[in-house]
């Protein structure tokens, strides 16, 4: 081989390494913050750092609401994690500590309304990144 294409081929692979490095070298998540109704419930979904582990999610329901559940589900790949209930922080506020998201992609976390008039929900997307980013 010539030294122009020992060059060649090192520049070449400089340039791939390069270009891997750029596709996944760690960025911030984007915080998540999504809405959708419940019945007559306007609910407001925020998630700070959406990446993979263990998540505090907030919630935020005006209204009667005697008890809210979290449920997330990786609905392509066939997985769920458990259910969490979440805990009031002010009027119309709740939180969701320790929500698992234990692999990256498209979440659909369901949000079940527990009030004096019955129990509604709303299935929310939410996009999980990678752990670290």
């Amino acid at each position: 081989m010539t030294v122009r294409g020992r060059w060649a081929i090192a520049l070449s692979t400089l340039a791939v390494v390069a270009a891997l490095a750029l596709l996944f070298w760690p960025r911030p998540s984007v915080p998540v913050d999504v809405a959708g109704q419940a019945g007559p419930h306007q609910v407001r979904l925020l998630i700070e750092t959406p990446a993979v582990g263990l998540q505090d999610l907030t919630v935020d329901v005006p209204g009667d609401v005697e008890r809210l559940v979290v449920a997330p589900t990786m609905v392509e790949m066939g997985h769920a994690s458990p259910p969490v209930t979440a805990t009031p922080e002010a009027a119309g506020r709740f939180r969701a500590p320790g929500v698992e998201f234990f692999m990256p992609g498209r979440w659909d976390v369901t949000v079940t309304v527990h009030g004096s008039g019955g129990t509604d929900e709303v299935v929310l997307p939410v996009l999980i990144a990678p752990r670290g980013r």
